[in-house]
């Protein structure tokens, strides 16, 4: 028995941990990806304040992986139904049961020298790079700086470029977050964008909703309603798309995750639809959720040749709840169900579900990292404490 798990993103490092521990020991893993490391993407925000966190982020393979065999090429193609991917250089590999978790690239929809005069955050280069670009307006001592997206991902850059420029004298270093939708984090409760915007506001983060970005050069912003925005930043976290195997699709599937007979899908790489129906949000909260419905679904597709012949009944993804959390410079934002939690009580909240995830995947140094990383900002002369006694 072969099981196969594309991608070592959130997803795909949950479902493949799921399957060591829940498969015998004669069936064969394998984790395929075309990196040698899994990345924290969550965090890449933190690396704008703290480039030298950067390789905190990215936790090899090996040290994550008990039993799994780790298998570093790019895929060409796979067959959903076959339970066959081929490789880039011609070479197959066959699977009983399959999980498709190779996530989502920024999609810029078309829209004219966006891609070319945009930094994404998709990568510790990104970050990086955002790091340097504002680094440099700093030394200026002006500028100005646009974020497109008010997402999580572009509220928490926003953020974090407001805290580094608020750590020096200069005040003439522009940060505008603007977002198409007539609020920030679109799909989210009204008290938890309220409290998104009255954090970004204190920090003097000026944001414009209802604001479509139209195209981008060198200097500006085009903006389609409005006028244009001279940046000399322009960091873009306007939406995603599926990976070039996919031609930038995202395939649907329903609660059960099949995206064919022997292939389920999980987290950005697909767009599921929950038990209630319910369009799934690519969070990686929910990638984590939906990892553990694959795997499960995966072994009882795998064992099913074996055992019985027959499609076993699968497990339905569903939603348990509305459940975000978002950091704003050194503060943050937490909704769990219908209450919304701010400060130090959201911060610590979110250094405990990394490390729960972190430890979950066996990336224990990892896990304390982000704990001494996210109290240091909160506290900074504690997180000195903490790193003198080499906790």
């Amino acid at each position: 028995m072969r099981v196969v798990v594309f991608g070592g993103g959130y997803a795909g490092i949950v479902a493949v941990t799921r399957l060591e521990r829940r498969l015998p020991e004669s069936a064969e893993i394998v984790l395929v990806d075309q990196r040698p490391t899994h990345l924290i993407k969550h965090e890449l925000h933190r690396v704008i304040r703290r480039p030298e966190f950067a390789a905190e982020l990215q936790i090899p393979f090996a040290d994550i992986l008990k039993r799994a065999q780790f298998d570093q090429r790019t895929i060409a193609s796979i067959d959903f139904d076959a339970g066959a991917a081929t490789f880039e250089d011609g070479e197959q590999l066959s699977y009983d049961a399959g999980i498709v978790a190779l996530g989502s690239r920024p999609n810029y929809y078309g829209l004219d020298g966006v891609e070319e005069h945009s930094v994404p955050i998709a990568t510790p280069a990104d970050a990086t790079a955002i790091a340097d670009s504002m680094a440099d307006l700093l030394e200026d001592r002006s500028g100005t700086v646009v974020v497109a997206g008010a997402g999580l991902a572009g509220v928490q850059v926003a953020g974090e470029l407001a805290a580094v420029r608020n750590d020096t004298d200069v005040t003439d270093v522009s940060i505008i977050l603007i977002e198409r939708a007539s609020e920030i984090v679109p799909g989210s409760s009204a008290r938890f964008q309220e409290a998104i915007r009255q954090a970004l506001t204190e920090r003097n983060v000026e944001i414009r909703t209802d604001t479509t970005v139209s195209g981008a050069d060198d200097s500006v912003v085009g903006l389609a309603d409005t006028l244009d925005i001279p940046a000399d930043l322009f960091v873009w976290a306007g939406g995603i798309q599926g990976q070039a195997l996919f031609d930038g699709d995202r395939p649907r599937v329903r609660a059960d995750l099949r995206l064919g007979d022997r292939t389920f899908g999980a987290g950005d790489a697909v767009q599921a639809i929950d038990e209630d129906g319910s369009l799934v949000e690519p969070t990686a909260q929910a990638a984590v959720g939906m990892a553990t419905v694959a795997a499960d679904n995966a072994i009882l597709r795998a064992q099913a040749d074996d055992q019985t012949g027959f499609r076993p009944a699968y497990h339905r993804y569903r939603e348990t709840g509305e459940s975000r959390i978002v950091t704003v410079g050194d503060t943050a934002v937490a909704q769990l169900g219908p209450t919304v939690v701010t400060g130090p009580a959201a911060r610590a909240l979110k250094s405990v579900v990394g490390v729960r995830y972190l430890s979950a995947a066996g990336a224990i140094e990892n896990a304390l990292t982000v704990f001494r990383s996210e109290f240091d900002l909160a506290h900074p002369r504690a997180g000195r404490e903490l790193d003198r006694d080499r906790l």
